[in-house]
């Protein structure tokens, strides 16, 4: 009887997961039980497609020719074009033209086209001209109308290739300041120790360069603790003469004020009315700049220190930058941006790019991101000031200067579109100044809904459900905030942002001792870019499979191995035809298989041993022509093997043992050319051994034991050289074994005892492949077989 593998193993014959690191690649070997999604911190996702991962060398103008090619990938989609922007203004300033006419009639909830009825969870094209209508067509950060200062003056990186730091600390600087509305002075932040000093690694050479999701990594992890530049001031050591401790060491360590107040997040910027809308609510966006052989000479000019940029037809790539963009105007159509030339250049260190230029929210070379600061407390974030209102849960606000319509509605946690609609009666023209207006705010949450993050609250909602002892403690408000949750024991997620794309509990990552039950799908699907959930180990997670994680349509793996769930799979679970991995083995299901586990077309992998299924092997899993895997051994499964499972091209691995399974095995099994793996031990197979599995000259394990096989053993077996384990103890096979198994020279673990029809002798070279394998025991116990030949 050969032992099963304790976990089973796979050959895959292509990756699995997308550009994850961590995939698995053509030809490696595998656990049946593996996990696609690193453990480590989201730097370990950087290689996935939507990030172009092009090193950004920034040679400062002076030197230029310095730096690397254009991105890869664009993180900027297809809605970045710029007739596309001209059709949502466009939009925007005729249903401005139409709510000044007649407020109530442009913006009543009933009537079609209305802006008012958008949301933006709806249809994007009309949020987004709702947004542009109700916000400035030119804003910049930089003068705000606000008494404080949000865009801190231009450092000059000298000749070290530091842009990505600059543009990341400039960003975070601001995004600090214009939730806190302090001078922006107050939140500095060290670009010598964010690039030059990362903690337990070797300092970042002058000319290393870097590209900007590890940037914004750093952030994320180091923000809260970062030194000042009054502690650390910025050292370009281009010569290479500085020691460590040079480098890292300033005259304090202490990080701003506020550091400690919140946390650094980013998400990436997919098309030009968002990146505006992130400058509104943080002030700027860090982007891809590529720098053009006319842009150091283009500067060099005096005069055009407030010209927009437009790089000339003759124009040639040098190298790639990083900037900071800290306004916009869709009159004129470019970007304001903040370079790290220092403030002799350009406009006192900023400079305005034409909409559609140097990769700047390009959508084929675009690379662009914003920076979020979350207050760890509501109380430390901007609140406006409130009089008591008309109604219940209403408040009255008296607009202040530089006020618009986003802008209010954002601060005060309001829906814009619930913020029009209270305020028809008081806002008659959108182009009109906002201050001293009395606005009428109903349920706002500042503080509240302005820093909200869905995805912790949907990682809190899963928490509750599955840990009712407290085991997973540190899964709380406080250490989730700010994307907080992505440093979380069990969360992945995906570089350089708080996207969430795994849930991966289990021992190895010291979880262990859950009780409760499996979220429902509606509480899952609020984590939007998850790919991967899975509960391992825990016997204290009980209950039944949620029926409504039909609706994760997103789910490539899911792993709920060894704990104690009950009921059958359902069978809406078939619309799962994203999933690449299932394992739901070593629970105690029931019930019969559903069909509708053959509309997973893309699985890969199928584990369901160690359970308490029944019925029969349903037709429908022939359909999975990826399939590499398939466990269903140690279940309750009766019937014949379905002759549709001959169409699994891709199997690898077939494990059925230990079922109560009956016919005859098919001779089709010698079709399954891929099959390094074949268990069908302790049935009640009968019929004789198909000569047909002779051709599959990539077996390696093949069990056939316990069952009621007659007949004698083929010939033909002898051309399965690579056959490593061979079991067919406990059958009624006959004869003697054929001369030609001597051929088996990989053969290392046999079992043909308790065969009393089965005589001769064993092959010769036997003898040394067996030694110490107890083979009177395991071979001759229970036979006619006299011994070797």
């Amino acid at each position: 009887m050969l032992a099963a593998p304790p976990v089973l193993q796979i050959t895959v014959g292509k990756k699995v997961c997308n550009g994850l690191p961590a995939c698995i690649t053509p030809g490696s070997r595998t656990s049946l039980i593996f996990w696609p999604i690193p453990t480590t911190s989201p730097r370990s996702m950087a290689s996935l497609n939507v990030f172009a991962l092009v090193l950004l060398a920034c040679a400062v103008g002076y030197t230029a020719g310095q730096g690397l090619g254009l991105a890869k990938a664009s993180t900027v989609g297809a809605s970045s074009t710029l007739s596309q922007l001209q059709q949502l203004y466009s939009g925007s300033q005729a249903w401005k033209r139409a709510y000044k006419q007649n407020p109530k009639s442009a913006c009543s909830i009933g009537i079609r086209g209305s802006l008012c009825a958008a949301a933006s969870t709806e249809e994007a094209n009309t949020y987004a001209q709702l947004m542009m209508a109700t916000s400035p067509p030119a804003y910049r950060s930089s003068s705000t109308g606000s008494a404080v200062q949000l865009v801190a003056a231009s450092q000059d990186q000298q000749q070290c290739h530091t842009c990505a730091a600059f543009a990341v600390a400039a960003a975070a600087e601001t995004a600090m300041a214009s939730i806190l509305q302090v001078d922006v002075r107050q939140c500095s932040i060290s670009v010598q120790a964010l690039y030059s000093c990362p903690p337990g690694r070797p300092t970042r050479s002058c000319s290393a360069g870097w590209n900007l999701p590890d940037a914004l990594e750093q952030l994320q992890l180091r923000g809260s603790s970062l030194p000042t530049t009054a502690c650390l001031p910025y050292k370009p050591d281009f010569r290479r003469q500085l020691t460590t401790s040079q480098l890292c060491t300033g005259n304090c360590s202490m990080p701003n004020e506020h550091a400690s107040k919140g946390q650094f997040s980013s998400m990436q910027i997919t098309n030009i009315w968002e990146a505006q809308q992130h400058i509104r609510q943080y002030g700027a966006v860090v982007s891809r700049f590529d720098v053009m052989s006319d842009f150091i000479p283009f500067f060099a000019d005096k005069q055009n220190a407030k010209a927009v940029y437009r790089p000339s037809a003759s124009a040639q790539f040098d190298f790639g930058h990083a900037i900071a963009l800290v306004g916009y105007n869709n009159q004129q159509r470019y970007w304001l941006a903040k370079n790290s030339y220092g403030t002799s250049w350009g406009d006192g260190g900023l400079f305005r790019v034409a909409y559609g230029a140097c990769s700047v929210l390009t959508p084929r070379t675009g690379e662009a991101y914003g920076i979020i600061w979350t207050p760890i407390s509501s109380v430390t974030a901007m609140k406006l000031p409130l009089q008591k209102g008309p109604k219940p849960d209403c408040f009255l606000y008296k607009a202040r200067p530089g006020d618009f319509i986003s802008g209010v509605a954002w601060q005060a946690g309001v829906p814009l579109e619930r913020f029009m609609l209270d305020n028809i009666a008081t806002v008659k023209d959108l182009d009109a100044p906002l201050q001293g207006t009395q606005l009428l705010l109903c349920n706002p949450q500042q503080g509240t809904s302005s820093i909200a993050d869905p995805q912790l609250e949907a990682l809190l909602s899963i928490q509750q459900a599955i840990d009712t002892t407290g085991v997973l403690h540190r899964w709380n408000k406080a250490s989730g905030a700010a994307g907080g949750y992505c440093r979380w024991e069990g969360v992945t997620c995906m570089a350089s942002t708080t996207n969430v794309i795994g849930i991966r509990i289990y021992s190895g990552v010291g979880i262990q001792g859950l009780k409760g039950v499996l979220p429902a799908g509606t509480i899952v699907g609020r984590l939007d870019k998850l790919i991967e959930f899975t509960i391992s180990h825990q016997p204290g997670v009980t209950g039944t499979l949620p029926a409504d994680w039909s609706l994760l349509t997103s789910l490539e793996y899911v792993q709920m191995l060894s704990n104690a769930l009950t009921g059958g799979i359902p069978s809406s679970w078939g619309n799962l035809t994203r999933l690449k991995v299932l394992d739901l083995s070593r629970n105690t299901l029931t019930s019969t298989l559903p069909a509708s586990l053959g509309n997973m077309r893309s699985l890969m992998m199928l584990a369901l041993q160690k359970n308490r299924f029944t019925g029969s092997i349903p037709a429908s899993l022939g359909s999975l022509k990826m399939l590499n895997a398939l466990g269903l051994g140690n279940n309750q499964f009766s019937g014949s093997l379905p002759d549709t499972l001959k169409g699994l091209s891709a199997i690898e691995m077939l494990y059925v043992e230990r079922n109560t399974l009956s016919g005859t095995l098919p001779p089709w099994l010698g079709s399954l050319k891929s099959l390094v793996e074949c268990n069908f031990e302790n049935n009640r197979f009968g019929g004789t051994i198909p000569a047909s599995i002779s051709s599959l000259s990539r077996l390696k394990l093949l069990g056939l034991g316990g069952n009621r096989l007659t007949g004698t053993l083929p010939d033909a077996l002898g051309q399965l050289t690579g056959l490593q384990q061979l079991s067919i103890t406990g059958n009624n096979l006959a004869g003697s074994v054929p001369a030609s198994w001597s051929s088996m020279k990989s053969l290392s673990s046999v079992f043909m005892n308790h065969n009393p029809l089965l005589g001769g002798c064993l092959p010769s070279a036997w003898y040394q492949q067996m030694a110490g394998r107890h083979y009177m025991q395991n071979v001759m116990r229970g036979t006619n077989i006299t011994g070797f030949c």
